[in-house]
């Protein structure tokens, strides 16, 4: 049996039904019981809790702190990295942004969709609405528990295991900016902001339209706070990402935390499906500037995610070849035999996602994993020459257009200068 999304009450349940004589699984919402040996079913939905102030706080007593504390340094800020006493919290369930690339675990309405849909969130938006009803309550994308619980929380730590830097791990804090400020006036009549320093994550958007919930965030002990970029193309933000994020929301928030005196912290992904060398370029650009180093990641299409479900196939048979000549006609073999080999497949490809910052299956359109390789270490080094030269030999060899680019990028493409100096030779000599 596998519990689905949110464990603290479906657990509590199992257990007991595991002490009764009748044992009726059934009856336990949440669950994904395998049937038979390669069959599986779903209960009925869990509804998402409604009250996060109603779950405890973790039993920190059973934590190895002292062992946590040796190893607790972390480059983001001088505080975090001095930190000998730093651990982290985590309050926000779920996710109010759409991204195409992530998913959190059935913690959110989007993500229950997506699992009872079998990644056709209308379908699966039928049966969560049945359990709304049911339950008589709305599950939202996004829940947070009060900031008042959240203070308290920090209070304890630092009470009880005397922390001196606390790193807060949810999805992005500043997306609901009513909480953060909430958060931050209490913080700071605690007292809090000058014994325990802390460091968050952000939302581009929310934070370019409210850019003072910087200073506020500063005002309160935040000392670093980091934001998923993922692109600077507008066209990879829009169509791939689907974050609600433009390059100017981007902009804003680098040129705001500049003006509080934070060192601008950003993640930036490359490998998305529609994204060509334009697009890359144009987040090379963003960085040049901007005066960022960035070390992109490749786009993980992490199981439960959107992109997982519409690139499924083409992903399984990144692991398995004979599913590649299965699709293409080549070959004809039993659908038995063929599921057998796709969750072979899936479950290389699940072992493979334990570290964002290796490659694993790609979705990209465009361009192939060594490809991508070569071109996140391009861009890590700003050397776009080697791209654009990449780019006019694969273009040269291929004719595929995402590999021409445009007339824009000639100022930084060694192969359009030459060419424009040699034409100018040639000029003249005649």
């Amino acid at each position: 049996m596998i519990v689905i999304g949110e464990g603290e009450e479906t657990f509590g349940e199992l257990y007991d039904e595991i002490n009764n004589d009748t044992k009726d699984y059934e009856k336990v919402n949440g669950l994904c019981i395998r049937d038979k040996l390669h069959d599986f079913k779903f209960t009925a939905p869990r509804a998402l809790i409604s009250d996060l102030n109603t779950v405890p706080y973790p039993a920190y007593e059973l934590f190895e702190t002292e062992i946590l504390f040796k190893h607790s340094s972390l480059p983001m800020s001088v505080e975090s990295y001095n930190a000998k006493r730093r651990l982290s919290t985590v309050w926000e369930r779920g996710c109010p942004r759409g991204c195409t690339f992530c998913s959190h675990n059935g913690m959110s309405r989007i993500d229950l969709q997506n699992i009872y849909g079998e990644g056709n969130r209308k379908d699966g938006e039928k049966l969560v609405r049945i359990s709304d009803k049911e339950n008589d309550t709305f599950q939202l994308p996004a829940r947070w528990p009060t900031p008042e619980y959240a203070v308290n929380n920090i209070k304890l730590l630092k009470e009880r295991f005397d922390v001196d830097f606390i790193s807060v791990l949810d999805e992005n804090m500043t997306s609901n900016l009513k909480w953060t400020k909430e958060f931050c006036d209490l913080y700071v009549k605690e007292g809090l902001d000058k014994t325990v320093k802390w460091g968050t994550v952000g939302d581009a958007p929310s934070v370019a339209v409210k850019p003072e919930i910087v200073q506020t965030l500063k005002d309160a002990g935040c000392v670093y706070i980091s934001f998923g970029f993922e692109s600077a193309s507008d066209k990879v933000l829009n169509e791939d990402i689907q974050k609600g994020q433009l390059r100017s929301h981007l902009q804003t928030v680098i040129d705001t935390l500049k003006s509080v005196k934070l060192t601008p912290i950003t993640t930036f992904m490359i490998g998305n499906m529609h994204e060509n060398i334009d697009d890359l370029m144009e987040t090379v650009d963003f960085w040049i500037q901007n005066g960022a180093e960035i070390d992109p990641f490749i786009c993980t299409p992490y199981v439960g995610s959107p992109i997982n479900y519409e690139n499924r196939d083409f992903i399984l048979q990144q692991y398995d070849t004979r599913l590649k000549l299965v699709a293409d006609g080549r070959f004809n073999v039993s659908d038995e035999l063929l599921q057998k080999w796709k969750l072979k497949a899936m479950d290389t490809f699940m072992k493979e996602c334990g570290d964002a910052t290796k490659y694993t299956a790609t979705v990209s359109q465009y361009f192939t994993i060594p490809e991508l390789l070569a071109l996140k270490e391009f861009m890590y080094k700003q050397d776009t020459g080697r791209m654009l030269q990449m780019a006019h030999q694969k273009f040269d060899e291929t004719g595929l257009e995402q590999w021409h680019h445009s007339e824009k990028w000639a100022k930084y493409c060694g192969v359009c200068k030459a060419e424009k100096e040699l034409r100018q030779i040639i000029k003249l000599s005649v």
